[in-house]
């Protein structure tokens, strides 16, 4: 994958993670950067955002956000710790994880659907506005699924609930669709704005 400064970041089979600087025409690996913020190194995905950074999944479902920069030092971040989230035996997700941060929302997926939303500058100056405390939820481990369209943020939970997040401003809504129970396993939402689901 190629980010926003065109360094290209390659996933080999053995889980590791190597960069490409294409001014210098030199690979070298990403090892000792990532040790610095996770345990387990072993990357089992990489996606580029819709702003041409790379998101970093390891094997023990932690996230980290990165791009290359001229002097060779990758500009690293740990987005989610998922420690609590994943059973330890065999690192996978207990539940699907929405987490929040002062500058993004972001899911992480337990069929490893992986991606960020940035907030505006200007929800991004109020870091004590949680977008998610809005939502006034008792639990924010029973998602289902998740749905970026635009500057809104779609998620349906285990009861059927729908909700919507606009990043850019803020607003946050509930929908509690009439004759449904179950959970909402997918969401799609097309380029008119209509939102289709599955149950």
């Amino acid at each position: 994958l190629e980010d926003k400064n065109g360094y290209l970041w390659v996933k080999t089979t053995d889980r590791k993670l190597y960069v490409f600087n294409r001014y210098t025409e030199q690979f070298h690996a990403v090892y000792n950067t990532v040790k610095s913020y996770v345990s387990n190194i072993q990357v089992i995905k990489i996606q580029k955002t819709k702003e041409g950074e790379i998101l970093i999944l390891t094997k023990d479902k932690n996230l980290l956000r990165t791009f290359g920069t001229s002097n060779d030092k990758e500009q690293l971040k740990l987005l989610h710790n998922a420690e609590r989230d994943i059973n330890h035996q065999d690192s996978r997700l207990r539940y699907n994880v929405l987490f929040e941060t002062d500058e993004s929302l972001g899911w992480i997926g337990q069929d490893y659907t992986i991606f960020t939303c940035n907030k505006s500058s200007q929800l991004q100056k109020n870091a004590h506005a949680s977008l998610l405390k809005k939502l006034s939820l008792s639990s924010l481990t029973d998602f289902t699924s998740a749905y970026d369209a635009q500057s809104t943020l779609w998620i349906g939970n285990k009861e059927g609930l729908l909700c919507q997040i606009n990043y850019d401003n803020g607003n946050v809504r509930k929908y509690k669709l009439p004759n449904i129970s179950g959970a909402i396993k997918s969401l799609y939402v097309d380029p008119q704005g209509i939102v289709y689901f599955v149950v």
